[in-house]
């Protein structure tokens, strides 16, 4: 069985891009994991931050299919404290079925890695 992986690195989330991501990867059962990294910058300052908001709400909306989630260098302290809200919300009440097209995520992710 082929394991797909996605990797975006150094790259900015704005616009529809979590929309347009989400349509494709429903399209694509192929691909079963997301990695988001930015490289550390040497003055601490991450300058690829745009729109880093946007990605947590990704692991509300993602199909099933994706089983793996990697964000490496890519939250900001407020993404990541959204995303720890949104996975409680998920794993405690199922997931919101409207937001995921009418299929639930709860239990599809199998591993999660927040640097």
């Amino acid at each position: 069985r082929v394991h797909c992986v996605l990797n975006f690195r150094n790259s900015f989330f704005a616009g529809e891009f979590t929309e347009s991501l989400v349509q494709a990867l429903y399209l694509c059962p192929i691909i079963q994991g997301l990695s988001f990294s930015n490289d550390a910058v040497a003055d601490g300052n991450v300058h690829a931050l745009g729109g880093s908001e946007l990605l947590p709400f990704l692991a509300r909306a993602i199909p099933s299919s994706v089983t793996h989630l990697t964000f490496d260098n890519v939250l900001s302290n407020n993404a990541a404290l959204s995303l720890a809200h949104i996975l409680k919300s998920v794993y405690e009440e199922g997931g919101d079925e409207e937001t995921v097209g009418g299929r639930t995520v709860k239990g599809s992710i199998h591993a999660l890695a927040i640097t």
